[in-house]
């Protein structure tokens, strides 16, 4: 499915880079307007194709469809890039007749060229035009097809011992007591969902075989629905299930689906029931299954399992949640599977503890061991099986059948989403601002908007795990991808040639097929190689990986050290790599194409001013460790193309003038604005601006200034203000602390450190500060060791002063205005605690209480 997504990304791409492109070689409109056409149409054809028939393509078509569309783009982004020579402007931008001479003959040679290019392509895509068109029009499936296409058997297995219920015991009596409760009359509808593996169908099923279940309805049903949904079988294998006397046969010689369903509607009328069905994928599944169950008003109950959050949201708001077990349960549930006869001595429980944290809590993959290991005493045999975890090639495997359904059932556009996952290291924390920012650098998605409605589309069908979200917003902050779905995006971007990710040791990183790498220079620590001369042909990314407080003594190879090999690749980045160990590629500036540049957790002392020549770069990440101050060359304002600037915490210009950003028309997200550093008058002259973020270290002339610009630009979509180290002791440094709150474009705003005085009083308040209403103050010991007056007032929903204002040394004054009479008295007894616990109290004045 990566081809779909190739394919879309360069259709898109080419509409962009048409016109520019024909503006600067109008003779190659035809050629580019003909491929790009030619490629829109294997793109229109494959995407009506039914799924599984373009899997029959093969594989070596679908990467040489790739590379013949990333070729494309390729040349068509090489004509966007031609200098402006061809309109008679010299280098110095000075008009001259010998330069306009000798670039308009380099034009016409590059034209013949770049026109001989495109005619080879557009053979190579006439060659290839009628073999994907027969395979995806075929009618015949591979084994992966026809897995997914087979029926699963009306009612599960009835075997069902205890001990794979084990974790499971308060979600099962939760549960129980909804479809027991005789209290409730109506037609409820519960869903249990989860990521594949987490015991959704053993948990229904447990409850499909309860004795006192069963006794509470009149019949009982299961179904189980899979993505190959068919009403008329669903129906038939529910009334095969209440019709035990009618096999299937004569069912399914039955007329019509419609029919079915008045059958089934009929045989329920009237009746207590209680329906399982298992499986469901799609909403629209549902919308044809719900009005074959009538609302009889005698508690009936419809228990449904699904893996897509959407989809169990969509059917009721009663959804229980299944999260992995902890590492006691799935310890547990393994030693239960097992049996006592196999864990007889202490290495193998050592092992096996050790194999029970790879399952990471997925039920599936521990029964999956325990199927594989039963019986087995041999510490050989189970040393095998812990080597084999750690190498990611099982129990992912036994389970990949289960995990795979989820990502075949994927959009095309989220499945290189969902793959591009596996370039990060195992059990890493991803922060999905740079998840969000490489997916755009990539043609994955073409916004950041559009890439967070992906991540919470994978989100929700349970592929990736939320660790962290914004406690404003709600929105996601970082995420993790569960070792089991790793592993399933290692496995399936090897196959696909979507990506590589190296092992250590010594041999290729590369191949042919491959388009990005990954390297996590810490797996190479311990072996001290040095990389191997990979394939380079085609390689479009590269991400390197280090861990912050890894030494790793690996050398760079020639290929990276130089970069030179690479000009086809738009993303490059650099995550926690100390560059006191190694030197920094000095090819970078060579990368044409680049669009994405990232030193995030690096240690960089000096960002390299060839830099400037990357004249698509779109995103520049800076932010590179606390420790380290960085020193940034005034050519920022040359990168015009420039989308996504992120400062660091510290850093500095190469000179003393300050950095020029003006120009950056494109400029959308600006983050960690220093106006110490940076001109805020250059803020007025970023149009597309809409995410800024700042930090003023205490001057007073340098925060006055960017609010001044920052009320000037107007509304942003997002911005936030760090107010470091600013005293407000002096009347006019008030004032610019009121208007600092008085902005009505800032979001966000935080004070840090030695903040003498600030008057709340008659604040207007910024327009986005609508929700502003103290409720909680909180203290720190170490917190304005300086404040010697606190004044509340009208502070309507304050509950309490904290009892940690004892810290507050300087504290003389307390004045308490017009606030509840209910707010005074916890006061008194706030002072009464004072007079146990300072050696001096400070006075309180109540006014208008």
């Amino acid at each position: 499915m990566s081809t779909l997504s190739a394919l879309r990304t360069v259709v898109e791409r080419l509409d962009y880079l048409l016109p520019r492109c024909v503006e600067k070689f109008p003779q190659l409109r035809s050629e580019i307007s003909t491929l790009g056409s030619s490629l829109g149409a294997i793109l229109e054809r494959l995407l009506v194709a039914d799924p599984r028939k373009i899997i029959n393509i093969r594989e070596e078509y679908k990467h040489q469809l790739t590379d013949i569309a990333d070729s494309i783009e390729d040349i068509v982004e090489l004509c966007v890039l031609q200098n402006r020579g061809v309109a008679g402007i010299a280098p110095n931008g000075k008009p001259g007749c010998a330069f306009w001479f000798l670039s308009k003959y380099r034009f016409s040679y590059r034209g013949r060229l770049i026109r001989a290019e495109f005619r080879s392509l557009k053979m190579r895509l006439e060659e290839l035009n009628p073999v994907l068109a027969a395979a995806a029009a075929a009618g015949g499936t591979d084994e992966r097809s026809r897995s997914i296409a087979v029926s699963s058997s009306i009612i599960p297995s009835r075997q069902n011992p205890r001990h794979a219920l084990v974790g499971m015991d308060s979600d099962r009596g939760r549960l129980r007591s909804l479809l027991l409760d005789k209290q409730d009359l109506w037609l409820s509808f519960i869903a249990i969902c989860g990521m594949a593996g987490a015991g959704k169908t053993t948990l229904a099923q447990s409850l499909y075989d309860d004795s006192l279940v069963v006794e509470n309805f009149d019949m009982c049903a299961w179904a189980t629905v899979t993505q190959k949904f068919q009403a008329g079988d669903i129906m038939g294998d529910l009334l095969t299930c209440l019709h035990p006397s009618q096999n299937e046969e004569q069912i399914a010689r039955t007329e019509t689906t419609p029919f079915l369903m008045e059958q089934l509607y009929k045989v329920l009328f009237g009746r207590r029931y209680l329906i399982v069905l298992d499986d469901i994928w799609s909403t629209e599944a549902w919308d044809i299954l719900r009005p074959a169950f009538p609302r009889n008003g005698n508690g009936s109950r419809v228990l449904i399992t699904t893996r897509k959050g959407d989809v169990a949201r969509y059917i009721t708001p009663s959804i229980l949640e299944m999260l992995p077990l902890t590492y006691e349960e799935s310890w547990g549930l393994l030693q239960s599977s097992l049996g006592e006869e196999v864990l007889i001595s202490r290495r193998l429980v050592k092992i096996a503890k050790k194999i029970v944290e790879y399952c990471h809590g997925v039920p599936l993959a521990i029964h999956a061991i325990a199927e594989r290991l039963s019986g087995t005493i041999s510490y050989k045999q189970w040393k095998r099986m812990l080597y084999l975890l750690q190498r990611n090639e099982t129990p992912e495997k036994l389970v990949d059948n289960s995990f795979g359904l989820s990502y075949e059932d994927l959009p095309y556009q989220l499945q290189p989403c969902f793959l591009y996952l596996g370039c990060f290291p195992r059990d890493q924390v991803i922060p999905v601002e740079t998840l969000y920012l490489l997916w755009v650098a990539e043609r994955m998605t073409e916004s950041i908007q559009v890439a967070e409605r992906c991540l919470i589309g994978l989100v929700d069908r349970r592929l990736v795990m939320v660790v962290e979200k914004e406690e404003v917003s709600g929105r996601i902050k970082t995420c993790l991808l569960h070792d089991l779905m790793h592993g399933l995006c290692l496995r399936k971007g090897k196959e696909e040639g979507f990506m590589k990710v190296p092992d250590s040791g010594p041999g290729n990183i590369g191949s042919p097929l491959t388009s990005k790498l990954a390297i996590h220079l810490n797996e190479f620590e311990e072996n001290d190689v040095v990389l191997n001369k990979p394939q380079t042909t085609g390689i479009r990314s590269i991400l390197f990986f280090d861990t912050e407080n890894s030494r790793s003594k690996i050398t760079w190879p020639t290929e990276f050290s130089e970069l030179k090999s690479f000009q086809r690749t738009r993303v490059l980045g650099f995550d926690g790599v100390d560059f006191r160990d190694r030197k920094l590629p000095t090819g970078i500036g060579k990368l044409a194409y680049l669009r994405y540049l990232s030193f995030r957790g690096c240690y960089l002392l000096e960002l390299p001013s060839l830099i400037s020549n990357l004249r698509f770069l779109e995103t520049l990440d800076l932010r590179v460790r606390v420790s380290c101050v960085i020193t940034i060359p005034n050519f920022l304002w040359k990168l015009s193309r420039l989308r996504h600037l992120y400062f660091p915490l510290a850093f500095r210009s190469d000179t003393e003038d300050k950095l020029k950003l003006a120009g950056l028309e494109e400029l959308a997200i600006l983050k960690n604005f220093n106006p110490s550093i940076c001109d805020p008058n250059d803020l007025l002259q970023l149009p597309k601006l809409q995410i800024l973020t700042g930090i003023v270290d205490g001057g007073k002339l340098d925060l006055d200034n960017i609010i001044k610009c920052m009320n000037r630009i107007g509304l942003l979509g997002r911005s936030s203000l760090v107010v470091k180290y600013f005293d407000s002791y002096s009347k006019d440094r008030r004032a610019i602390a009121v208007s600092v709150l008085e902005c009505n474009a800032l979001h966000a705003l935080e004070f840090v450190g030695y903040l003498g005085k600030l008057p709340l009083g008659n604040v207007r308040f910024g327009s986005n500060f609508t929700e502003l209403f103290l409720e909680k103050l909180e203290v720190e010991a170490t917190a304005m060791p300086k404040l010697n007056i606190l004044t509340i007032e009208q502070c309507d929903k304050l509950e309490m002063l904290p009892y940690e204002l004892e810290d507050l040394t300087n504290l003389r004054k307390l004045m308490i205005g017009s606030m509840p009479q209910e707010f005074r008295s916890k006061v008194d007894k706030l002072i009464e605690y004072f007079r146990d616990m300072v050696t001096e109290e400070p006075t309180v004045t109540f006014y208008d209480c």
